[in-house]
């Protein structure tokens, strides 16, 4: 995974798209696309657009698909956790029911680095009770289409 050091941000100006000066940041895509990409529901009832830089209204920072973990940004005006930052783990998607499932990791962590550091590791044998820090992890099958 790739982060940039905040520092760099203010320091810099070559690196400020990287640092979210652009609409369009970098992201780590050295293993491939983001795997878990696409049109997603999950069983909140909740419809996701999950894409390299995005998902849903976060922003993607970096992503490592051999280890099944990202980190991402939230935006501005996010209800809970304005401008801070979650590492993310899921599930590889089912090859034969399409279906996969994520974990919020560290939550509301100041910058990428903090976020992306070991947090408690989920459970992926517990979907469904409390494998992901005491709660269900968010279980994601393909959008129906309209």
């Amino acid at each position: 995974m790739r982060f940039v050091p905040t520092f760099l941000c203010w320091s810099l100006p070559l690196i400020l798209a990287a640092c979210g000066g652009d609409s369009s940041p970098e992201v780590d895509v050295a293993d491939g696309p983001l795997e878990v990409r696409g049109q997603w529901s999950d069983n909140w009832g909740t419809d996701w657009e999950i894409t390299e830089d995005r998902w849903g209204a976060w922003t993607v920072m970096s992503f490592d698909n051999a280890s099944n973990v990202g980190v991402v940004q939230y935006p501005a005006d996010d209800e809970y956790s304005p401008n801070t930052f979650s590492k993310l783990a899921w599930t590889d998607i089912s090859q034969t029911e399409g279906t996969w499932a994520y974990c919020t990791v560290n939550f509301g962590k100041e910058t990428a680095e903090a976020a992306a550091e070991d947090g408690t590791a989920p459970d992926a044998n517990d979907l469904e009770g409390v494998g992901c820090g005491g709660f269900p992890w968010t279980l994601m099958s393909p959008k129906a289409a309209d």
